[in-house]
């Protein structure tokens, strides 16, 4: 468990800050401290693997955490927000489907983009060969 570090007592209080975080072992002055520890964070890989044994409400972590990342994967290559959005959704939908694809102890971000991959892929399948053409107007 990790805790914000205690600093020196002033005038009979402890200060603590957040930018700093030690471990509750190794914090000196843990004893006193009137501050709960924190949490561990779960990893995505543990967190996939929970969503895979059914705990789909999870999910929702895992979307806050990389939503971002696909959503400029997908900017990157479709070059479009909107289709970036729907291609982003697309994702997370094949994740909660197939699910019982993850293997636990398997790492989760390879499996994530490898989904992302095939989604860009069935995105250009679906989408007609389009080809822009330039205004060849005679003046």
């Amino acid at each position: 468990a990790w805790m914000v570090a205690c600093l020196k007592p002033r005038g009979g209080f402890f200060q603590h800050t957040p930018r700093l975080k030690i471990p509750c072992n190794l914090c000196p002055l843990a004893q006193y401290c009137k501050l709960k520890p924190e949490p561990m964070e779960q990893t995505d890989d543990e967190l996939m693997a929970r969503v895979s044994g059914g705990d789909v409400e999870v999910l929702s972590d895992l979307f806050d955490r990389h939503h971002r990342a696909l959503f400029r994967f997908f900017r990157h290559l479709c070059g479009s927000g909107p289709v970036a959005e729907d291609l982003t959704q697309e994702v997370f939908f094949r994740m909660l489907k197939f699910r019982a694809t993850f293997q636990k102890g398997a790492r989760f971000t390879p499996w994530m983009y490898q989904i992302a991959r095939n989604v860009h892929v069935d995105h250009l399948r679906k989408k007609p060969n389009e080809t822009t053409l330039w205004d060849e107007r005679q003046d």
